[in-house]
């Protein structure tokens, strides 16, 4: 867990709607005792976090698109596809995408990037700790669960349809 550094506390007593955003979601960081780190200037945290199939960092935005706030929660995979991987993996995540309503995958073309973002505006300028803890877990979840599909598809010889189904929930061997 990280306390603000002293010359974030003047940031954070200045009170705005964005401030008070992320004041509760560092309070929610904190009571869930997430080691993170603040950066209240561009309204973001970073933190690492470790699933069952690996760690990735996380970043949680917490940022006023047209004056109302947003709570956006980025993972970003701990590799980069191969540039001739990357349109197999593009497939996959457009088939994730297509099969999962909050959310979406994104891989950056550049460098191979993928990432994982959920997000949801916030009307009434506030959000509970219970929308940050639902929002937070089904970004983590959904990055945990794809994470080996994705990396079988960059790196080896697994087809995107079958990376697919190794991230569905519950995994269909299961059901059997």
């Amino acid at each position: 867990m990280t306390e603000h550094s002293p010359e974030h506390i003047e940031e954070l007593e200045d009170g705005g709607t964005g401030q008070r955003s992320f004041e509760r979601v560092a309070a929610w960081l904190q009571a869930n005792d997430l080691v993170y780190a603040d950066y209240p200037e561009s309204h973001y945290f970073s933190l690492r976090y470790t699933g069952n199939a690996g760690d990735w960092r996380v970043i949680i935005d917490v940022s006023e698109g047209n004056q109302v706030p947003q709570l956006l929660i980025y993972s970003y995979y701990p590799i980069r596809v191969p540039e001739m991987r990357r349109p197999l993996v593009a497939e996959l995540l457009s088939r994730i995408n297509n099969a999962i309503w909050l959310g979406c995958f994104a891989m950056d073309w550049r460098d191979g990037e993928v990432s994982v973002r959920t997000s949801m505006p916030v009307a009434d300028g506030e959000f509970t700790d219970l929308q940050i803890e639902r929002l937070f877990y089904a970004n983590l979840g959904l990055t945990d669960r794809h994470l080996s599909g994705v990396c079988g598809v960059a790196f080896g010889s697994v087809q995107p349809a079958l990376a697919l189904e190794m991230g569905q929930t519950p995994p269909r061997e299961a059901l059997q």
